[in-house]
């Protein structure tokens, strides 16, 4: 091994220790004959894979990568087409979608690009209304046993033209002109979407041998504290 690919390899090694302190339920485990907790890892993936950080630049690391975008606020949960998120009004102001992400058969820390498009529904073309482009790292489900994981938190902020009335709120403001003067969200269906590829590749997304990308139509609704 290189020191370039050892250095290199330094925050995934730290992210798996870390992530192996995290057990799942007993019962999801079975035991070998000197008592060690094992169960043997998803088919085409040895356990070298979900231990070693140089098994992340493979691009047959566990299988075709996949992401899921959902919602949640404490972890995820699944989105469907047509399906109502609540729109949250945040502790210093303003107003956010909730946006989490599964993914599968990609290594710990990833970049993760989620983005909010609003349809005018007019037959126009998706208004983009929210995206990042974020560098972070993953919670594993069952750290030694799969490469399944999560990550929450990403809050989608709507932007001041796009603002909801809130009832519950009504003297809310963010500008005296600006407030809601697109139209508001809460009348709009919004594409949620998420783009998931290993930590290894260039943020720019070039050569994302191991990359995935779900998107959802959903249904926002004011609002919630």
């Amino acid at each position: 091994m290189t020191l370039r690919s050892h250095v290199r390899g330094l925050p995934l090694a730290l992210c798996l220790l870390l992530s192996a302190c995290i057990f799942p339920p007993w019962d999801d485990r079975s035991f070998d004959d000197d008592d060690d907790m094992t169960s043997p890892p998803p088919e085409g993936c040895s356990e070298v894979d979900l231990y070693e950080p140089d098994a992340c630049e493979d691009p047959a690391y566990c299988g075709a990568a996949s992401v899921e975008v959902g919602t949640g606020s404490d972890g995820w949960e699944p989105l469907t087409d047509g399906q109502e998120v609540p729109i949250w009004y945040g502790s210093q102001g303003g107003y956010h979608i909730d946006i989490t992400a599964r993914m599968d058969n990609l290594c710990p820390i990833v970049f993760l690009v989620p983005s909010m498009y609003l349809d005018p529904g007019d037959g126009g073309e998706l208004v983009e209304i929210f995206t990042q482009t974020r560098h972070v790292q993953a919670v594993r489900q069952e750290p030694q046993v799969s490469p399944l994981q999560d990550f929450w938190g990403i809050r989608g902020f709507v932007p001041c033209e796009y603002w909801p009335v809130d009832e519950q709120n009504p003297d809310i403001t963010c500008g005296e002109d600006e407030q809601g003067s697109a139209g508001r969200i809460d009348q709009f269906e919004v594409v949620i979407k998420m783009e998931a590829w290993d930590h290894n590749l260039s943020p720019a997304g070039e050569d994302r041998f191991r990359f995935d990308d779900d998107e959802q139509r959903v249904q926002p609704v004011c609002c919630n504290y």
